[in-house]
């Protein structure tokens, strides 16, 4: 690895966090033989680490200290106090089963799924390099290409504490450098031009809290010397909320549930290794988006109505004006007949809503094979927060995505849930699933509304998908960047990640983050006059 040391005379910019949007910016800002850039990242190099590589070796990171944050956040109140982890496939008859199923439920694929615009069902390529078949990622495609660049510095296992924040003779502040740790020794390095935040939407509110900047109440509780005076940093948390149901499938169906046996195993694995074939290719998913069918009929258009009157209205007067206008777009989606609320997923192994650590929710504890239906809400109406636990940065912060305080969330995702065993006992799906099988939760009652809420409250996961709490948005509107990402009163700092999207995209967030950290890029070359 090609300059993997600090050095004393500075860089022109300092990347904190090597993860997707930290090393797109450190290939496109070192094109320029001049920039100097700095990429400081708290994990370890595992480019050539197999269970990286291996797309259907995924769950095997979950809830490992070496690979895995492993945040959990508060208790949720409207989950009865549970904990929810937030962790920082292959084509089977399931997926090529899955377009037809709804082409059946008149819900066939509309238009091109990349175009945003479409319904129905599809399955897609997931993150995988068509090449080799190993798992395709920041690393392996912006970093490793360009890492023998003299000008561009990686530096692991360095954990930043702290952005270096000066006062300027105009009052205002100048980011300087940053303070972090690496092999045990904390060190100090200067940023000629600026300090970039790639660390996500939880990680970047946290150092910006730690370094001075945020709610001064939450900075005096931790001991923190505020500042700047910033109460929107952390708030605006936006995660979606996620459960599903186990169907058992027939007897000769294969799933990655088979995984179980330590000679399929053995098998899955001489496959892979000699010709990149079989379960750990695990590359394709299956997806489909779909209006919520019950308020489709003339008398569910007037129960939506009366539903959206009676919550959106009692908003109190002192709503933020950003949450107002999310809470107008979200209800026009709601009243469209062709635009989905949900994510509908479909897994072939078996899931489990009901546990809270990542590792048992993907773990294969029964003896049948199953097929998993996932739901997720696309945009949900509850708005969470982050927040500094200490003013160490070792201490993880308080994370409180607020799961279901909205009546609308559960009123959504619950009649969803009633909608998959229509799903189910679709053909050509209905011939899949074993008849008179189980059913996991073995308890699950989707029958009425109120039955489909309370599982869904029973039953919530993370859609991993935080982000939201360092909004692109105007200061009157919560936000703490401008529309260049610049930190607003803070010479020299941007954050760029998830955690400036003011509000949550309806498909996964992945695209997204590559999408604005190549624009961010282009954005810091014009204002610094870099070719």
């Amino acid at each position: 690895m090609a300059g993997n040391t600090a050095d004393d005379g500075g860089f022109d910019f300092i990347i904190v966090g090597g993860g997707t949007s930290g090393l797109v910016l450190a290939n496109r800002l070192t094109e320029h033989p001049h920039n100097s850039v700095l990429v400081l990242g708290a994990g370890t190099d595992r480019l050539e680490d197999p269970k990286i590589t291996t797309p259907g070796l995924l769950t095997q990171l979950y809830d490992e200290p070496q690979y895995d944050w492993s945040f959990d956040t508060v208790p949720q109140v409207n989950l009865y106090g549970k904990r929810v982890s937030h962790s920082r496939e292959f084509y089977s008859p399931l997926d090529k089963a899955w377009p037809e199923i709804f082409k059946n439920l008149k819900f066939p694929l509309t238009s091109d799924p990349l175009s945003g615009e479409s319904s129905g069902g599809f399955s897609y390529l997931s993150t995988v390099s068509p090449g080799n078949w190993e798992r395709s990622h920041a690393g392996s495609a912006y970093y490793t290409p360009v890492a023998e660049r003299l000008n561009l510095h990686l530096l692991t296992e360095s954990l930043v504490e702290r952005i270096i924040l000066e006062k300027q003779l105009s009052g205002a502040f100048a980011a300087k450098g940053v303070s972090f740790v690496h092999n045990g020794v904390q060190q100090f390095q200067t940023a000629k031009k600026e300090v970039i935040l790639c660390t996500g939407a939880f990680e970047s509110p946290q150092l910006l809290e730690i370094s001075g900047i945020g709610h001064p109440i939450i900075l005096h509780n931790h001991n923190v010397e505020v500042l700047l005076d910033n109460p929107y940093i952390g708030e605006n948390l936006q995660d979606r909320p996620m459960t599903g149901i186990l169907f058992e499938v027939i007897d000769d169906l294969a799933t990655i549930d088979m995984v179980r046996d330590p000679q399929v195993v053995k098998r899955v694995q001489e496959a892979y290794q000699s010709s990149r074939q079989g379960p750990l290719t695990s590359s394709f998913h299956t997806i489909a988006s779909l209006p919520i069918v019950e308020f489709l009929s003339k008398e569910g258009r007037l129960e939506l109505q009366s539903l959206l009157d009676r919550y959106i209205g009692l908003r109190s007067p002192s709503t933020e004006l950003s949450i107002e206008k999310q809470h107008a777009l979200l209800r026009s989606v709601l009243e469209s007949s062709s635009e989905s609320s949900a994510i509908i997923d479909m897994g072939a192994s078996q899931m489990h809503f009901d546990q809270a650590l990542q590792k048992d929710i993907y773990a294969i504890t029964e003896q049948e094979n199953y097929m998993s239906f996932l739901v997720a809400l696309a945009q949900p109406f509850s708005r969470g927060s982050v927040h500094v636990r200490s003013k160490s940065i070792s201490d993880p912060p308080d994370i409180d995505p607020c799961y279901l305080p909205e009546p609308l969330d559960l009123e959504i995702l619950a009649r969803y849930m009633k909608y998959i065993p229509t799903i189910a006992a679709t053909e050509p799906l209905a011939f899949l699933i074993k008849n008179g099988g189980r059913h996991l939760p073995d308890s699950t009652n989707l029958e009425t509304l109120d039955s489909a809420k309370e599982y869904c409250k029973r039953n919530i996961i993370t859609n991993n998908h935080p982000c939201g709490t360092c909004a692109v948005l105007p200061i009157d509107q919560g936000g703490l960047v401008d529309a260049r990402l610049k930190v607003r009163d803070v010479d020299g700092l941007r954050v760029i990640d998830a955690s400036i999207f003011p509000m949550i995209p309806r498909g996964n967030i992945q695209s997204s983050v590559y999408a604005v950290a190549e624009r961010a890029a282009d954005l810091i070359k014009e204002d610094w006059g870099i070719a």
